[in-house]
């Protein structure tokens, strides 16, 4: 049986973070949504992942990208389980798996699509539907020809801030799936492959603290657990972390709190970063702060697709898409959304589109950028990170950049 994991319509609240990526490839933990199934599954006695499901403008890129995976690719000479990447999985749904193998099924949670099992016969009629963002059109094409089960109680991730806040059961949880072995072990919780400075300190009253081989942690820096801090990345001296996952090639400083690095991103000197989700390649300047508290003291409310929504929220900083910059001394205010190369200074107290100069200081150089601009930039992060560009990244940009204008 052909396993894959899919893309829905929720996909679109959680711009501008997926705007470049499919939403399985979201990190919470020391795990991407997508690796973290993987290894589900195979504690719960499934094969692995074999075919992904995303959004048209990402399938040829990202096929590139992943190439062990077949994208959107569906042979309809198997059987074939799709699951929704944004789920969670437990027990029961390990119990909800054994019943539905041999059945053609949708399971629902408030008509929400979390499972879609389906044969050989009945797959040959809906192969054609299901290479888009599931949803809707999907469930009204099959649902007459399927058995349609019901669960309540799921775990589903529904917006960014359910990883934020997902991220410190995860990394407890993530402890026992990493091979540490070779890692020198500090008290009872602190697991060390990197180089360490001598005035380091540790605190895992809280949860474990893993630090990944290649990772340099300097002198007078804190590292508060639940902390995962991937390959190859570098804490500056007198940095603080504390419930945080940092991403792989990250040079990270300041106060760092509760907070997600996708990768290859830079948080200079003094600046404060709390409850925000950071893209790749994003550039925090010297003395930024990300604020995540209101002074009234209330609940977060988001703006996102032409509404406002209410977090439930009283911590909640940035979501920063990929490439995005920020100038020394930038201020954001909580709940704001700053899109995919974005090039902001002064007070943000709004989201910021994507490929703009923003501004509220000078108002007159807020403009458009180009994607030659935007590319030319990358190009540059790319090589400060020791990497060649990826041509399948850049056609991504392009994409995007289309979809955008």
């Amino acid at each position: 049986m052909l396993i894959g994991i899919f893309e829905d319509y929720y996909v679109k609240y959680f711009g501008p973070l997926i705007y470049t990526r499919p939403i399985f490839e979201l990190r919470s933990g020391a795990f991407t949504l997508r690796q973290r199934m993987e290894y589900k599954l195979r504690e719960m006695g499934f094969d692995r992942i074999d075919l992904l499901i995303v959004r048209e403008y990402l399938a040829e890129p990202y096929s590139r990208i992943l190439r062990e995976y077949k994208v959107n690719e569906i042979y309809e000479d198997e059987d074939l389980l799709l699951i929704n990447a944004r789920l969670v999985m437990t027990e029961e749904i390990k119990r909800l798996l054994d019943v539905i193998k041999d059945r053609d099924v949708v399971v629902l949670s408030n008509e929400e699509i979390l499972m879609i099992r389906l044969g050989r016969r009945l797959l040959h009629e809906v192969s054609n539907v299901l290479t888009k963002p599931i949803g809707d059109e999907v469930l009204k094409f099959i649902k007459t020809s399927v058995e349609i089960v019901n669960i309540d109680n799921v775990s589903l991730v529904r917006a960014p801030w359910d990883l934020i806040d997902m991220n410190l059961n995860f990394l407890n949880e993530d402890l026992s799936k990493i091979p540490l072995e070779e890692y020198d072990k500090i008290g009872d919780k602190v697991f060390v492959a990197g180089d360490i400075g001598k005035y380091v300190t540790f605190d895992d009253s809280k949860g474990p603290i893993v630090i990944e081989r290649g990772a340099i942690i300097e002198d007078f820096s804190c590292i508060k657990g639940p902390v995962y801090i991937a390959k190859d990345v570098n804490v500056d001296c007198f940095t603080k972390i504390s419930d945080s996952s940092i991403g792989f090639k990250s040079k990270v400083s300041g106060l760092i709190e509760q907070t997600i690095v996708q990768g290859r991103s830079d948080i200079m000197p003094y600046s404060y970063v709390r409850t925000s989700y950071l893209g790749e390649w994003v550039m925090i300047g010297s003395n930024c702060a990300l604020c995540d508290i209101k002074m009234t003291l209330g609940s977060i409310k988001i703006r996102t697709e032409g509404m406002e929504v209410d977090t439930g929220f009283m911590e909640l900083g940035s979501l920063i898409g990929d490439l995005a910059r920020l100038a020394s001394g930038t201020i954001v205010y909580p709940g704001k959304a700053i899109g995919v190369s974005a090039f902001v200074s002064g007070v943000v107290n709004d989201n910021v589109p994507s490929f703009m100069i923003w501004s509220n200081i000078h108002e007159r150089a807020c403009k458009e950028l180009s994607i030659d601009k935007i590319i030319e930039v990358y190009k540059r992060s790319a090589y400060l990170k020791e990497e060649m560009p990826s041509f399948a990244y850049i056609d991504i940009l392009r994409k995007v950049y289309e979809r955008m204008k």
